[in-house]
């Protein structure tokens, strides 16, 4: 693969820049009906409302007031675990993924499902299927059994998936785990080609392919 270059960035290389004092920065905390003080992942729905979700529950934020989520117990209706982990929005639904396993709520419906899922540690989406990754491997979403199953298209078990890409310019799903970035092209094997501990993905609007890692910078492949 042709230019392969890392960039490692540096928090006060962007504190530095003169332009930040020009921005103004609005604080939403618990104080204005935040569930909890740490937002660990944030997604905007089709009616352009904002998810924010937290250690303790799930928000949602429509510009004037905040919505708050929570399991209640024997509710089989609601949300499944407090600590939400990563989010998707997808088809009027948003999917939250949980250390108890993965809710979905309707947009429309304002109820969840609950899809109970051991070791579950985040949710992705992925050339309009939903997938769940867990330490026992990928799980995918079957809309006619309505039900996550079993996915060994990309890996055999026990790799815990933590991001997901596609690049449609020449159909290449691109897979993080902790042990490293895999590229699948053509529904051909795994084939590993950054030896990285990988945190996050992002396939920009050139199809040029982000990876956050932990602890080793941010890798960038150009011309992917």
């Amino acid at each position: 693969m042709r230019g392969l270059s890392c960039f490692i960035i540096s928090i006060l290389v962007f504190c530095s820049v003169t332009v930040s004092s020009a921005l103004n920065f609005r604080k939403i905390s618990v104080q204005h009906g935040l569930s909890q003080i740490s937002a660990t992942t944030i997604v905007q729905d089709e009616l352009n409302r904002i998810w924010i979700g937290t250690r303790d529950g799930l928000n949602v934020y429509d510009g004037e007031r905040i919505l708050t989520y929570r399991p209640e117990k024997g509710n089989k209706r609601s949300l499944l675990g407090a600590h939400i982990m990563t989010m998707v929005s997808h088809k009027h639904h948003i999917w939250v993924s949980t250390h108890e396993g993965v809710s979905c709520l309707g947009l429309y419906t304002n109820s969840f499902e609950q899809y109970p899922i051991r070791g579950v540690n985040g949710v992705f989406l992925l050339k309009d299927t939903i997938y769940a990754s867990t330490t026992n491997g990928l799980m995918r979403f079957d809309d006619s059994l309505a039900q996550f199953v079993p996915d060994s298209y990309f890996f055999k078990p026990a790799i815990t998936v933590t991001a997901l890409g596609y690049s449609q310019s020449n159909q290449t799903v691109w897979v993080g785990t902790h042990e490293g970035l895999y590229a699948v092209a053509n529904q051909g094997e795994a084939r590993k080609v950054l030896s990285v501990n990988v945190s996050t993905l992002l396939i920009d609007s050139k199809q040029q392919v982000w990876v956050g890692t932990y602890n080793q910078g941010l890798f960038h492949l150009d011309g992917a």
